[in-house]
Formats: structure tokens, sequence, C-alpha cells
């Protein structure tokens, strides 16, 4: 293969990594490629972070493209007369100027299919549900502080609104389906709630420790207090830290709860089992939730964490596991109308697009799906 075609060869498994479309075998190929040369690990890293998708599309909108082009094919000209050390530095600049001007072709094939609008099903709004009864619906995606008499909750739409509640009472979060929201605890904790989840803490901490209750999925910040641990309870699990950063995934109907340690350090127990783990930043402990017993693992802390920064991470996972996590993220529904695509692995990561249609397309891409919409049902097929 000549050095050009190499170079387009790494442009399209740069495209497909930045649109999150990379299969397990051609991540392995363009791993190889970026352990070759310093060069090739920045630009790869570069085109790993799902915002470059973005950004190189504004900048391919504002440009004029004959330009680009032009100087596409200058440089391939001088790349094909160079020496062998040359020729590598320019297979570099080739690729990641092949990966833009793919990226642009396929943000343009999506610009001239339009699509019919997705509905997400019946909207909920996030809630707070008081132990006196109360619930109270919050207009829109909201960041909420805890005071001790209270809470103050803030819109993205600049929006405040103070409610009042007694200092011992206990309070429940709920963040449905379509949504992410984010709540400094009274002790100065923060922690960012996904889509499907719940966090019951109360108004105030007092006593000796800090506790709160999770279902589904959370970030936390912890602010660092040594006379009181603070501890989050899941279904079948416990964890103590003192002051550190962490993300648990505890949905309901799912046989694991993963807590993933990014600093710090955690102790976890199934009282059930009576066992326990001690996490070390960088590892992640998986607990069985059928028999009380733990494994963990060294991971890649950001392919659990994306999602709070606006990320879809489907590194290593399913067509299927992808999907359900696009229901929560948007709130539809999808069917599967083809079982052979349930099993397909994918690798990289997406933005989460203001339109849906901009992920289905990359997974059409990385897959062969096809997706058609029918009331409030997304059909996937071949």
């Amino acid at each position: 293969m000549s050095e050009y075609n190499k170079s387009f060869a790494t442009a399209q498994l740069l495209a497909r990594l930045a649109a999150g479309a990379l299969l397990s075998e051609e991540a392995a190929t363009l791993e190889q490629w970026a352990a070759e040369s310093p060069e090739n690990r920045a630009v790869y890293d570069k085109w790993a972070d799902g915002r470059t998708l973005q950004t190189e599309y504004a900048t391919y909108n504002a440009v004029e493209t004959a330009k680009p082009c032009a100087e596409m094919k200058r440089q391939i000209a001088a790349f094909r007369k160079r020496r062998s050390r040359q020729l590598a530095r320019r297979a570099v600049t080739a690729a990641a100027i092949a990966a833009m001007m793919v990226v642009g072709g396929v943000w343009m094939l999506r610009e001239n299919n339009p699509r019919p609008e997705i509905r997400p099903l019946t909207a909920e709004a996030p809630t707070l549900r008081f132990d006196d009864g109360r619930e109270i619906a919050l207009r829109n995606e909201a960041t909420i502080l805890v005071r001790e008499n209270g809470m103050v909750v803030e819109g993205r739409d600049g929006t405040s609104q103070t409610i009042t509640a007694q200092e011992q009472s206990h309070t429940t979060l709920r963040i449905p389906r379509g949504y992410v929201s984010d709540i400094t605890l009274e002790d100065g904790t923060r922690v960012w709630l996904n889509a499907d989840s719940e966090l019951r803490y109360p108004v105030a901490f007092r006593g000796e420790e800090r506790e709160v209750t999770l279902r589904g999925e959370a970030y936390f910040e912890v602010a660092h207090d040594a006379q009181r641990p603070f501890r989050v309870s899941v279904e079948g699990q416990r964890l103590e830290v003192l002051g550190t950063k962490f993300n648990i995934t505890a949905y309901g109907g799912s046989t694991e709860v993963l807590t993933t340690l990014i600093s710090g350090s955690v102790r976890l127990s199934a009282p059930r089992a009576g066992s326990a783990q001690i996490l070390a930043p960088g590892e992640q402990a998986t607990l069985d939730t059928a028999t009380g017993m733990f494994g963990t693992r060294a991971v890649d802390v950001r392919q659990y964490t994306a999602w709070r920064d606006g990320i879809i991470t489907v590194d290593e996972r399913t067509m299927a596991e992808t999907l359900v996590t696009i229901e929560r993220s948007y709130n539809v529904c999808f069917e599967l109308k083809d079982p052979q695509l349930a099993g397909i692995i994918f690798k990289g990561r997406i933005p989460r697009y203001d339109d849906l249609w901009d992920v289905l397309d990359i997974l059409g891409e990385m897959s062969g799906a096809t997706f058609r919409v029918k009331g409030e049902v997304i059909y996937v097929s071949r």
C-alpha cells in the first residue's frame, strides 16, 4: 500500500474514531499507528475527544472548501518527494486533514437528508419530594444548592427558586429520562445526577456521619471532613469516604453496581455477603448484586465520567447496551427488528447532540443499521 493510501486509510479510521464509529479491530489498528510516534499520538488524542467533531464541523462551515482541498493536494505532492522521516510527518498531517474532509462529508450528508422529528416520550420534569408530602416540579434542568433551612434552585434560563424545608427532614431529587442535573449538598459535596436517577439526602447533615442514598448513576465530588465520613447506599452496597471523587452506576434491573474511583480512596462493603473492597484511583469495583461479591479492575475513568460532559461513551459496548443509554439520555424508545444487530460491539465516544438524528447517523455508519420513526417508537433494522 502506498504512503498516500496508508494516510487516507488512517484518515478514515480517525474520522470513525471522532464519530464514535470505530469497531474493535479498527481500534487496534489505529492504536498501533498512534504508538509509532508522539506526533501520531497527538493526532489520535485530538480526534478521540468527542468535542473535536463539533469543532471541525464549525470550522468546515466557516471556510471556503476549495482552498483546503488545494492545500491538501499540494501537501500530498510534496509528501511524495520527501525522505522517509519527512514522509512520516507528512502522513500525520495528511491523515488529519483528510479526516476533517471525511467528517465534513458526513455532516453534509446529514444536512442534505432531512429526517422526521423525533419526539420524546411523555415528558416528565425533575422533581423534589419532601418528607412532609410535598412534591415540587422543577421547570427545567437545574442546579440545586442546599441550605440548612431549605434550598435554592437555579434554572439554566436564569430563574431562581427558593424552597423552605425543615433541617431534620430528608429530600429526594428525582431526575427523569432526558435530563441531567447537579446538586450541592449542605456540606459542600457536589453531585451530578444522570438521567433516570434519584438521590435521597438530608437537608442538613447532623451527627457523626453524612449519608445519602442513590438509585441510578451519579458522579460525586465529596467535601473533605475528617470527623464525618461520607456514605453512599445503593442496591446491595455501601460506600464510605472522607473526601474524594467517584462515579457510581446502579440502575434498577442491572445485575451489577459499578463504582469507579477518580481520586482519593473509598471503602466498599456488601453487608449481605459480608464482603468488602478498597479502591485506589483508576480502579473500578463491580458488585454482583446476586452474590454480593466484588471484582476489581483498572479502567480509563474517562469512559465512566464522560456523561457529565455531554458525551455518550460506547467503548466496548454492544448495540443493545448503547440503545438503552440513548433511551435514558433522550427519553425515547427503541425496538430492535434485527436480533443480530444487538451484539455489535462499538468503540469510541459520541457527543450528546441536541438532534438525536446526529447520534443515530453515527450509529448507522458504524453498524449498517437503519432507523425508522413510527409514532413514539424508533425501529432499528438493517
